[in-house]
């Protein structure tokens, strides 16, 4: 409401919730907004479509196609069946990746095992209700979580569990994989759309909704090793191995 009433050229917001506050604020004007970090734009009311800006929004999302991971499941361990995933209960976006996971994995006949939480000290039961069952465990975008990667990466090894992420910088904090986003090169790509609205004077209506344009590939050398896997595993093609 500040940034309103100062009258600035454009807000730039992160995250789903910011970016519902930013267009409620900015609804009868004609201010423009650029979103980033939002995984579902549709589904949290921000825009129509992602091919039909209908008001001052638009961005970029964090969104990553769930059956590239899951393919890469697939080259991990061929007879992989069962997938866990443990969300946040209370994060929207967190429920709209699990039943989109749902989907790939059922295209791929694989099938999805849940847990969920509702504060970190539940993450440890989790891990053991999901371990008896699964033969991967998919990280997907979900704060809480995130927050506590490191410990979901050490109970992962422990039970010998193989671990994929959506975003980069987890195979650094012991998943044993990562494919996915950079949240750099996402802000990186939405200050591009900005130059088009504040320097090129494109109409920002004219500005579709896009997704990460960079992914990479990383494998966590220590979790691997761990893991019994070797670097010529197939899944781990064209990755960069961080030692």
């Amino acid at each position: 409401e500040k940034f309103v009433k100062d009258k600035v050229d454009m807000i730039y917001s992160i995250t789903t919730l910011s970016t519902q506050a930013a267009k409620k604020a900015t609804e009868n004007t004609d201010m423009p907004v650029l979103f980033t970090a939002v995984t579902d734009p549709v589904f949290s009311q921000i825009v129509k479509s992602a091919d039909e800006i209908d008001a001052n929004v638009t961005g970029v999302t964090d969104k990553v196609e769930s059956s590239k991971i899951l393919k890469i499941a697939k080259d991990l361990k061929e007879d992989v069946k069962i997938v866990g995933i443990i969300y946040n209960t209370g994060e929207s976006n967190s429920e709209v990746q699990v039943e989109d996971v749902k989907a790939a994995a059922s295209e791929l006949g694989m099938m999805v095992e849940t847990a969920g939480i509702t504060t970190i000290n539940d993450i440890p039961q989790a891990m053991n209700t999901l371990a008896k069952k699964i033969d991967v465990l998919y990280i997907i975008s979900d704060n809480m979580v995130a927050s506590s990667i490191q410990l979901v990466a050490n109970l992962a090894v422990e039970n010998k569990i193989l671990t994929l992420s959506t975003i980069e910088s987890q195979a650094a904090d012991g998943i044993l994989i990562s494919n996915g986003l950079s949240y750099y090169e996402l802000g990186r790509q939405t200050a591009l759309m900005a130059k088009k609205v504040l320097v090129d004077k494109v109409d920002l209506k004219d500005i579709h909704v896009e997704s990460p344009t960079e992914l990479k590939k990383i494998v966590n050398v220590k979790t691997m090793e761990a893991l019994g896997l070797t670097k010529d595993n197939k899944a781990f093609e064209g990755a960069e191995f961080l030692e």
